[in-house]
């Protein structure tokens, strides 16, 4: 990780007694740099990492960080850091939920459970990606799948799924495509 980072996050709330994995909003809270915070016990395990930066034309430095814990990115959520002030939110409090990353089930596994009820149309482009996932206050690693069937007369579809990684329990599931009456897919 490069650098301390001026990210703001209580470390009261970080160190917390808490037992639950939980959002914490970076804009609404107030503590040390980013090395320190990643270091409470309620961030134990988790990491930073830069997707991507830009400069500004007045030269400030924009920065956007995906959270990582054990190597396993969290779901959803990104850091933007825009001249030393941060946005977005972090999950914190993972490891009494997660003690381990291991998967009990692999992603084809997991893309079978998901097309259990989508009546055996062929299906391509599926991907299989490990997250942990924050359903309510319990953290999940969670595999989001994805497929695109096109078959005959129906309308085409790109289901997008979560499934448990370690029961097969699918705990959210979405179209991925946007469609118009009378127009088709919405680009």
């Amino acid at each position: 990780m490069r650098g301390a980072l001026p990210l703001v996050l209580f470390l009261s709330l970080a160190s917390s007694g808490a037992l639950a994995a939980e959002w914490i909003d970076l804009a609404t809270t107030a503590s040390p740099s980013l090395e320190d915070s990643l270091r409470t016990p309620a961030m134990k395990d988790c990491e930073l990492r830069e997707e991507r930066s830009l400069r500004r034309p007045d030269g400030k430095r924009v920065v956007r960080y995906r959270q990582y814990y054990r190597s396993v990115p969290v779901y959803g959520e990104t850091v933007v850091v825009d001249d030393g002030v941060p946005s977005g939110r972090l999950l914190s409090g993972i490891d009494h939920d997660l003690p381990a990353v291991t998967p009990r089930l692999d992603g084809d596994a997991a893309l079978a459970r998901a097309r259990e009820n989508d009546g055996g149309k062929p299906a391509r482009n599926a991907k299989s990606e490990l997250f942990v996932y924050l359903d309510g206050s319990r953290a999940h690693l969670v595999y989001q799948v994805s497929y695109l069937i096109i078959s005959g007369a129906d309308k085409p579809s790109r289901p997008f799924v979560l499934v448990d990684a370690n029961s097969g329990t699918v705990l959210k599931r979405w179209e991925g495509l946007a469609t118009a009456p009378d127009r088709g897919i919405i680009p």
